[in-house]
């Protein structure tokens, strides 16, 4: 049947980290994340890495790419308790999560501080597969480039 994809604008790091963990709790199968090194950190602080653990649990894969450095080792390590790490220079600041192939996430990032509640994010998400599809699509392109 076919089902009306839906498409939302979301402004700030709190509502786009509720939004994020609601999508990893949805994940049967895989979760893939394109990151900055500072996000990485993030997402450890604000507890999404207990969520993914979670999600290892019941089968689901978690993969991220991010730059790694020392400045996030210990957060890397962790995300590593349970899922996949690669670091890449991304020439951006951004956020993507794909989970499933069925809902995707896509953040520029204004403030690659390590605080959960700035305004600036502007965050795009929608539920249409065929997004989800491409940018799943571009993940594994930069996740086989990635070491």
């Amino acid at each position: 049947s076919f089902s009306q994809a839906k498409f939302k604008i979301i402004q700030g790091r709190k509502q786009t980290f509720k939004l994020i963990k609601d999508m990893t709790k949805r994940a049967k199968v895989e979760i893939n994340n394109i990151n900055t090194k500072n996000g990485l950190i993030r997402c450890v602080k604000s507890g999404l890495d207990e969520i993914l653990e979670a999600c290892a649990k019941r089968g689901v894969k978690t993969r991220w790419l991010a730059e790694i450095d020392s400045s996030n080792l210990d957060e890397v390590r962790r995300l590593k308790e349970f899922g996949e790490v690669r670091s890449i220079k991304i020439p951006s600041t951004i956020r993507l999560v794909i989970v499933d192939e069925t809902e995707t996430l896509l953040s520029s990032v204004y403030d690659d501080s390590i605080n959960l509640t700035t305004a600036g994010d502007i965050t795009f998400w929608t539920n249409d597969k065929n997004i989800s599809r491409i940018m799943n699509y571009f993940f594994f392109a930069l996740w086989n480039m990635a070491k």
